[in-house]
């Protein structure tokens, strides 16, 4: 009798044991079947970096040939396009006077009258620009400023930066005489900024810089400003 019993209590654990495996065998095939499952698509993401570049670089060029056509049709001597976002003020050599004398964070009156000419149309260009954010915002209006490298660096750098802000003062000027509503000046207001770099990035008489050519230094075409805008893709840090 009790050899029964213990052969009936082994029968009994086998098959409890073949039914946790049976139990476990469907939980894995379950698994599987849901890991093979269609996941629902992924949120749309932002455009790719590579986009982004080109068309900040395609505004970049509209905005360059535009002034290129004006500076042509104006014939303006002393304003260049320096590159992909910088408007130059640099004389020539049958220029009449210099843009600043020297030590003086003053325009000269022939710089004066090129601002007076140049700078409404710089303010209509960047109020177009203005008006065209979506995908892309003006992050700074940068207004630099250069000197010779005459005299030391500090005096130069407190130089530079005075005639940095000598045109911005003017620029704001402008904008109240042709007009502007309040919220695009202010606009000028918070993101422009005037920058002195010294005798940093100096030029030679063909107006490129020392530190690339290795020439002899422009006295007058390193005193000069320079119109540089920054711009940024709208939703980079979302």
């Amino acid at each position: 009798m009790l050899f029964n019993n213990q052969n009936e209590d082994h029968s009994y654990w086998i098959s409890f044991t073949d039914l946790v495996s049976g139990f476990m065998v469907v939980f894995i095939v379950v698994s599987l079947l849901s890991l093979n499952a269609k996941k629902p698509d992924p949120e749309p993401k932002a455009a790719p970096p590579i986009l982004e570049k080109n068309e900040i670089n395609g505004r970049y060029k509209e905005w360059i040939e535009n002034f290129q056509r004006i500076i042509k049709k104006e014939r303006w001597q002393a304003i260049e396009v320096a590159d992909s976002a910088t408007i130059r003020f640099s004389v020539r050599a049958t220029s009449p006077e210099p843009l600043f004398k020297e030590g003086s964070s003053t325009p000269t009156a022939y710089f004066d009258k090129i601002l007076f000419q140049f700078l409404p149309y710089y303010l209509s260009e960047l109020h177009q620009l203005y008006l065209k954010q979506d995908s892309f915002i003006i992050r700074e209006i940068r207004i630099e400023g250069h000197t010779d490298s005459r005299n030391g660096y500090i005096s130069n750098l407190k130089l530079s930066s005075e005639r940095a802000l000598a045109i911005q003062e003017k620029l704001l000027k402008y904008c109240d005489l042709k007009g502007y509503d309040s919220t695009f000046k202010a606009f000028i207001e918070k993101n422009s900024i005037a920058c002195g770099y010294s005798y940093s990035r100096r030029l030679d008489k063909f107006g490129k810089y020392l530190t690339s050519t290795e020439m002899v230094e422009d006295y007058a075409k390193s005193r000069r400003v320079e119109l540089r805008i920054l711009l940024d893709y709208q939703n980079k840090n979302k």
